[in-house]
């Protein structure tokens, strides 16, 4: 029978080639030349992971050029749009969008940020979650609902970092601010597999995010409810997923629900826009 650290990484590996399988040909480029082997992965993880971690993670500056584009792009995107929790969009939207991620998923961000930016992976954003949220969100056709799913998270040496970066969200967005912290963060991640996602840098979120109440905000995090609902999300993510793979999108509506979207679709924005026809 295989230890729990053997199916650990066996989970992790399956993950890695679901995302490789389901990105497009930009975004996957980087991990089709380092999908070399479960072996050779393994050990290269371990070691690009031992040597960005040695100089930590970096707070973010709120007066850079980086974090000024990025509170733009993400106040205009969400501006007006009603929250509540972790739900974007109209209670009362006919078709439910819900996103399984993980705030350090590289590949979530690549689905999140817009065509002009690019991770510190070297993969330019789709622009499809901006998409989704202009012509189906902000017209109340659809709601968009994150939800917890470890998988990038298990890649960094600190490994209380999921909890607290999606905490930090979740705290947020009981001020209705939720889908602005999580819009951030994937617009100003770090490397993935480093140990960036440390307090200044989860402060520095905050502190971007216009109308926050900041000391409120320090307190939510310590809401033991808020842990239990992401664990519970995260073990539900790991079945929608098919074993743990972020992006997962699952699209609900009045005739049923679609297949998952595991990863990004080959077919692109069009894989989305069909998914949301077959439900509607």
């Amino acid at each position: 029978m295989a230890s729990r650290k053997e199916q650990k990484e066996a989970a992790r590996q399956q993950r890695l080639a679901a995302q490789q399988e389901a990105a497009s040909r930009a975004a996957r480029t980087r991990r089709i030349q380092i999908l070399g082997g479960a072996v050779v992965v393994a050990v290269a993880v371990v070691v690009v992971a031992i040597a960005l971690s040695a100089g930590g993670g970096k707070a973010v500056n709120v007066n850079s050029p980086e974090a000024k584009t990025a509170q733009t792009h993400v106040n205009g995107l969400l501006a007006g749009i009603p929250q509540s929790g972790e739900t974007l969009g109209k209670p009362s939207a006919p078709v439910t969008i819900t996103e399984y991620g993980d705030l350090e998923c590289s590949v979530c961000d690549v689905l999140a940020t817009p065509t002009s930016f690019t991770n510190p992976e070297s993969e330019q954003g789709s622009g499809w979650l901006d998409k989704l949220i202009t012509d189906y969100v902000r017209p109340g056709k659809a709601k968009l609902v994150y939800k917890s799913l470890e998988t990038a998270s298990s890649l960094n040496p600190d490994k209380s970092a999921f909890m607290q970066q999606q905490v930090a969200a979740y705290a947020a967005g009981l001020q209705g601010k939720g889908w602005n912290y999580i819009e951030l963060m994937y617009n100003e991640q770090g490397h993935e597999a480093t140990n960036y996602v440390t307090e200044s840098y989860l402060e520095g979120l905050a502190k971007q995010i216009p109308g926050l109440n900041f000391k409120k905000w320090m307190a939510d995090r310590k809401l033991a409810s808020l842990k239990r609902e992401i664990n519970a999300q995260n073990q539900q993510g790991i079945t929608v997923s098919q074993g743990g793979s972020t992006p997962t999108l699952v699209i609900s509506g009045p005739k049923g629900v679609a297949n998952a979207i595991i990863g990004l679709p080959q077919k692109g924005y069009s894989a989305y826009v069909s998914a949301i026809n077959s439900v509607q």
